[in-house]
């Protein structure tokens, strides 16, 4: 009778009280990156990045919060190997062989060099950056590994001149239209969003050849954690769901982007 009596109020609380085992469920996910508009910028303003929107609204409506802050790329890839965090946006899958991938990447890079317009070099192979002088950002590896021995090598002289900060980018084409390098390299997208935050006409530039070829960024979940690989096949249903009504677009949209998988 008493087993019956704790069963009955046990059933009469789930109905009356969704909102508890709701709760239960709910999780905070830490979300770390470093500042790489259009896929993720500043925390908390009207455009975050489109990474961040799309991961609002694959796990919000699963009750989960994203808890995206900036980090430096060397830490975000440290802290995710060691579970600290719960994911990071835009990793190559070779950038964290450990974590967790969902099948559903959240970008294509497509890493180009760009001059100023009416320069004409172009990239062919390491030997014609001999006779040029590139800007490029700390810390980045640039998904070719002989081009990132090349900037490894050459960094402490004028060949090579990297930048940081949040705004490394930005830095660099000011350099580049001011003809104080002769180049810099970046993904496509990226070199679109920034130039229009800067108010500054894209064919001020002109592209001069692609840097290895396109691939495929992730959302990367922590290894070893045990949600690591429901946030995964979570984040892939969502996706599919957001393609399939349209909602992902709507939100590229608002940052120039098309899907990558159209």
């Amino acid at each position: 009778m008493i087993k019956q009596t704790i069963s009955a109020l046990a059933l009469v609380c789930a109905v009356l009280c969704p909102c508890l085992t709701s709760a239960a469920r709910a999780d905070v996910l830490a979300v770390r990156a470093d500042p790489w508009p259009p896929f993720n910028d500043e925390p908390g303003s009207a455009l975050p990045g489109y990474a961040v929107e799309v991961m609002k609204a694959v796990f919000e409506p699963l009750g989960h919060t994203i808890d995206y802050q900036k980090q430096p790329w060397s830490r975000a890839l440290a802290d995710i190997a060691s579970g600290k965090n719960d994911a990071i946006i835009g990793a190559a899958s070779e950038e964290c062989p450990t974590c967790v991938l969902p099948k559903e990447s959240i970008a294509m890079i497509d890493n180009y060099f760009y001059v100023k317009k009416g320069n004409p070099w172009k990239y062919q192979n390491l030997d014609s950056l001999k006779s040029v002088k590139i800007g490029t950002v700390d810390e980045y590896d640039y998904g070719v590994e002989e081009f990132n021995k090349y900037v490894e090598a050459n960094k402490t002289t004028p060949a090579v001149q990297p930048m940081t900060g949040d705004d490394a980018l930005q830095k660099n084409l000011q350099k580049l239209l001011a003809g104080r390098i002769d180049a810099t390299v970046e993904c496509k997208s990226v070199v679109a969003w920034t130039l229009k935050k800067m108010q500054v006409a894209e064919d001020s530039l002109a592209e001069a050849g692609m840097l290895g070829e396109p691939t495929e960024a992730f959302i990367a979940f922590a290894p070893g954690k045990p949600n690591s690989q429901k946030y995964a096949d979570a984040f892939d249903q969502g996706m599919q769901k957001l393609r399939a009504s349209g909602e992902l677009q709507k939100i590229l949209d608002k940052y120039g982007v098309e899907d990558w998988k159209k």
